[in-house]
């Protein structure tokens, strides 16, 4: 499967925010409650459409994703798939390409998934995810690309 990838615009804000709404809202009432006004201003202030990219199958707007480049590494900040589009391996498309997106950059690729969702922690783990930290909410994740032995003697 190959998805196509854009950077978001301001008229996509809504929409990504729609489907945070519908993906997330019960993992974070689990979690610590919902709050409409403080998860919409978060959502709109930590991502912002200089950081979301929108992926595109079959030319529809399906999902995106947010990954900031810091300390040594690409974080993950969300992962979006529009509620009917889901499990049909989209999630997977685009955490693959991100996960070769790190390997070419040569950083680990690292992000936060809350305890209650447990269909994202599987998906993470089958792609290689490892926990390395958690919180009383949440499981620190990280990938790190297998390493390819060099045989110096090839290098002269």
């Amino acid at each position: 499967m190959k998805l196509e990838y854009r950077r978001a615009r301001r008229e996509d804000h809504e929409w990504a925010y729609r489907i945070f709404r519908q993906c997330m809202r019960t993992y974070i009432e689990q979690t610590w409650g919902w709050d409409e006004m403080f998860q919409r201003q978060g959502f709109m202030e930590n991502i912002a459409e200089a950081d979301f990219t929108v992926a595109r199958h079959h030319g529809r707007d399906v999902g995106g994703y947010c990954v900031k480049d810091r300390d040594g590494l690409l974080h993950v900040d969300i992962v979006l798939i529009e509620p009917q589009q889901q499990n049909r391996g989209l999630g997977t498309r685009i955490m693959r390409d991100l996960m070769e997106r790190a390997r070419r950059q040569n950083k680990p690729l690292r992000l936060n998934v809350l305890k209650t969702n447990t269909p994202a922690f599987r998906l993470y783990w089958r792609l290689g995810f490892r926990v390395s930290d958690q919180d009383p909410a949440r499981y620190i994740m990280l990938w790190k690309a297998a390493r390819t032995v060099r045989d110096d003697r090839t290098q002269a």
